[in-house]
């Protein structure tokens, strides 16, 4: 399955209208906006000011708005051959905008083909024209060891708890927007499945070599989606709560905490910042954790924990078959008590909290865990 944007987008914008002859009637003055009052012509002076994906954003936002902009964005949006690389980066970030306010679990980004993929779908229809450039803009894309993985590992929650195969690792390279490696394995225990993924981004050395460690930047570049709420890129807004925005403060703060420590320290290349931790994602039940390598080393490292879900349930006889000599006796089952799921245990404390995920990854049976060698 795939959905390019132009049909996405006709989609979209159709899917609030029922019928084509009433988008000419006047919307109600409730509904009107300052924005809306001001000429067609400072509309446009305005535009030119904005990010491509603000702009598209703004044209779904209101009728007239749509026939103002809506035209001209959506012929920059369709560009059969992007002619750079940020016409391609800001049709990501749109599509990420679609993603987060119309979610959908069953499909995904692909950064490659810059459309929406079935995560189910082994063989989804690409798009030739991404191929022309060879330039990713982010990551995830389709027809790789990730992709593979993650329809592979969300298909074992269709199976029995003794149906699940052995975990194994999926793995390789990143090779654009910036350059990297990951895998991803999969553990469970007795009723739930989770899911482990690792992310190596090499920063290069003679870009940040003056630096004191890797800056919170570097990540928004790789532009990297963890899950449809949680992506690295330039689509932030300071103060908007997002994973770029807190890894923004943190920064600041190692600043600090850099200044501080002893000279021959430094020297030594004996300080190493802080891990990031403690930002979770509710929605998806997924945990971070980044490792910013300090001086000397241009890696940083990303873990993400993940709790997928529960295993279907074997339906079992309320009654069995006894012999009894010549004699078959019906007899009730005694029942084993259910077992608890981790997300009915995690909801006692009211919300997901920052490492609950990472420790029930940690207590699964060594045997019933994917491990991967990246760090």
């Amino acid at each position: 399955m795939c959905l390019p944007v132009p049909k996405l987008v006709s989609t979209l914008r159709l899917s609030s209208c029922r019928l084509h002859d009433k988008l000419s009637e006047p919307e109600p003055e409730s509904k009107s906006s300052f924005l809306l009052s001001l000429p067609a012509e400072l509309i446009l002076q305005i535009c030119r000011h904005l990010p491509l994906e603000c702009k598209a954003s703004l044209a779904l936002a209101n009728r007239r708005l749509y026939h103002t902009i809506g035209s001209s964005v959506w012929k920059e949006l369709s560009c059969p051959y992007p002619p750079n690389f940020w016409i391609r980066s800001s049709r990501s970030f749109f599509l990420r905008r679609l993603q987060r306010d119309k979610p959908d679990e069953q499909l995904y980004i692909c950064y490659r083909c810059l459309c929406f993929h079935s995560r189910m779908d082994p063989t989804p229809r690409i798009v030739k024209r991404s191929w022309t450039q060879n330039c990713q803009v982010g990551f995830p894309w389709c027809y790789s060891e990730y992709s593979t993985g993650i329809r592979e590992i969300y298909s074992q929650l269709n199976n029995h708890r003794d149906q699940v195969a052995t975990p194994r690792v999926y793995e390789d390279e990143i090779s654009s927007p910036v350059r990297g490696e990951y895998a991803l394995t999969y553990g469970y225990n007795s009723k739930d499945l989770f899911m482990l993924r690792k992310y190596i981004l090499r920063a290069k050395r003679i870009r940040y070599e003056k630096y004191f460690m890797v800056p919170s930047s570097f990540l928004r570049t790789s532009n990297l989606e963890i899950c449809p709420h949680i992506a690295f890129g330039y689509d932030y807004v300071k103060g908007d709560g997002s994973i770029n925005d807190a890894l923004h403060e943190y920064y600041l703060k190692q600043a600090k905490s850099f200044k501080e420590v002893d000279p021959d320290q430094k020297k030594r290349g004996e300080w190493c910042p802080e891990p990031f931790t403690g930002f979770v994602c509710e929605s998806c039940w997924l945990d971070i954790e980044i490792h910013f390598v300090g001086l000397g080393n241009m890696d940083v490292r990303i873990s993400v924990w993940q709790h997928l879900g529960e295993f279907k349930v074997k339906p079992s006889p309320s009654r069995s078959i006894v012999c009894m000599g010549h004699l078959r006796v019906l007899v009730n089952v005694q029942r084993k008590q259910r077992v608890e799921s981790f997300r009915t245990k995690s909801l006692r404390a009211g919300s997901l909290q920052p490492g609950t995920v990472k420790r029930a990854w940690e207590d699964l049976p060594v045997e019933e865990k994917g491990h991967d060698a990246l760090f």
